[in-house]
């Protein structure tokens, strides 16, 4: 299997290992408290425990610093059949906006980029 390079890279900043929030954002606004829930934001993905976590619904388990947080692709999806299984090639699309069901946790990360496959079920 061929591995695709990924849509961009970043060295300029690290996450915390015991928890955050990611946001995916369709603008270059400043997040403030009065804009957390605005339109801009597009998706977000919250781990791990803290005070100023702003997930949707119960956030995903936070990854130690060898692994990595992935969207399924579908609901059955587990980081196996993810990783080498079945739903390998089935993209990450699965979002019912609840971080804690919508991610799994991947010991061997495994980055997918724009050219990722669509999944087949939805």
């Amino acid at each position: 299997m061929d591995v695709a390079l990924p849509d961009m890279e970043h060295s300029s900043f690290s996450l915390s290992s015991s928890g955050g929030t990611v946001f995916l954002v369709n603008n270059h606004t400043e997040l403030t408290d009065n804009t957390i829930t605005s339109s801009m934001i597009v998706d977000r993905l919250s781990y791990g425990t803290g005070q100023y976590l702003f997930p949707e619904n119960t956030p995903a388990l936070a990854p130690n610093s060898s692994q990595t947080l992935e969207r399924r692709a579908l609901e059955t999806s587990t980081s196996e059949t993810m990783a080498n299984g079945e739903y390998i090639t089935n993209g990450n699309g699965y979002d019912i906006d609840n971080n804690l069901n919508d991610f799994v946790v991947h010991n061997q990360p495994n980055p997918r980029g724009v050219i990722s496959a669509v999944p087949s079920e939805l």
